[in-house]
């Protein structure tokens, strides 16, 4: 009985092995699935990336040049102004007043003037009347000065807004009582540029005029183009704690949408237009000590094929020789490749 049941035992593993070893030839005879792509003739640019937003040339934080409860605020954020306008005021009575009095002081002034003038006649060149004109004439430039003063003062109770633009922010409400801090910003939505923040590393591979494409995150399928107009003269540190300079890229072709200062974006600055060449993309690209290679396919079987590659950004790489816009090269695949192997692709 237990003779039996070894032999038993040992036909099952028996079995077992063989259908393990079938299991392994079957896979080792299918074909490994891959990704392909041919050689493309495109024209290839080499670029510096980099990160930025969407500022305003003429933007202004605004605030009450003293301090007073605010009355009013008449606008909302994303109004349309014009120079001039008043956005906001505050609730003293007092600069009012004062400038009222002064315009009193000075109708009397000039009220006492012309009594001397009438009185004196002739006479009021000389001697006492004389003194008593310039006396008179002082205090109408006295009163001037306070008329001035008073004007000043008065028309800070108004914020008015120095440029046509749009309201951007507006921090502050009726009631309130004035502080430091911004009350309303306004922009110029016509003059947008675009501030990048650029690397210490690669200060040396920008210049004005450089040629920019810039693509904003709310609108990735939306190139704008763009060139350097001012680089930075100091070293500022990024949220990273990274040395960088602030690049400033005027933006050269129409928006298509409606701009908000402040988008976020991703910018190409162009250190190099290459023009048209055979390329194939990074992923395809194999290096063994100083040469490359690609692999191909040929009859569903793999083929290696040395290339000599030239110019690259980061994702295409031009190739010299060795390709042809009919090769079919493999761009990508999740088993190992070895020349020889059976491959299917879509």
């Amino acid at each position: 009985m237990k003779i039996k049941l070894f032999k038993r035992s040992h036909l099952v593993v028996f079995a077992i092995l063989i259908l393990v070893g079938l299991f392994i030839t079957y896979k080792r005879n299918q074909p490994v699935k891959v990704q392909i792509t041919h050689p493309v003739v495109q024209e290839l640019n080499i670029s510096l990336s980099s990160s930025g937003k969407l500022e305003a040339i003429d933007k202004t934080d605004l605030n009450f040049a003293m301090g007073g409860k605010i009355s009013s605020v008449n606008v909302k954020e994303g109004d349309t102004i014009w120079k001039g306008q008043v956005l906001a005021t505050l609730a003293s009575p007092e600069p009012w007043e004062n400038l009222k009095k002064a315009q009193l002081e000075k109708e009397k002034a000039i009220a006492n003037l012309d009594g001397l003038k009438e009185t004196y006649g002739d006479d009021i060149d000389s001697g006492a009347p004389f003194y008593l004109r310039r006396q008179a004439e002082k205090q109408i430039a006295e009163t001037d000065a306070m008329i001035n003063i008073a004007t000043y003062l008065a028309g800070q109770q108004s914020l008015r807004s120095p440029i046509n633009g749009t309201v951007i922010k507006v921090n502050i409400r009726p009631g309130e009582i004035t502080s430091n801090n911004t009350a309303i910003t306004v922009a110029s939505l016509k003059n947008l540029y675009f501030e990048l923040e650029v690397d210490e590393e690669d200060i040396s591979k920008i210049k004005n005029n450089q040629e920019v494409s810039i693509s904003l995150d709310a609108y990735k399928n939306e190139s704008i183009k763009g060139k350097i107009f001012r680089l930075g003269n100091e070293l500022v540190k990024d949220e990273n704690g990274n040395n960088i300079i602030k690049v400033k890229v005027e933006l050269t072709s129409e928006i298509q949408f409606e701009p908000i200062i402040g988008m976020t974006g991703n910018a190409e600055i162009i250190e190099e237009r290459v023009g048209e060449v055979l390329t194939i993309p990074q992923e395809s690209l194999h290096r063994e000590g100083d040469a490359y290679f690609v692999y191909i396919v040929k009859n569903n079987k793999i083929y290696r094929k040395d290339v000599t590659k030239d110019k690259e950004n980061e994702d295409i790489v031009e190739i010299k020789d060795g390709l042809s816009p009919e090769d079919v090269v493999i761009s990508e695949s999740k088993t190992p490749l070895k020349v020889g192997m059976a491959v299917s692709y879509d």
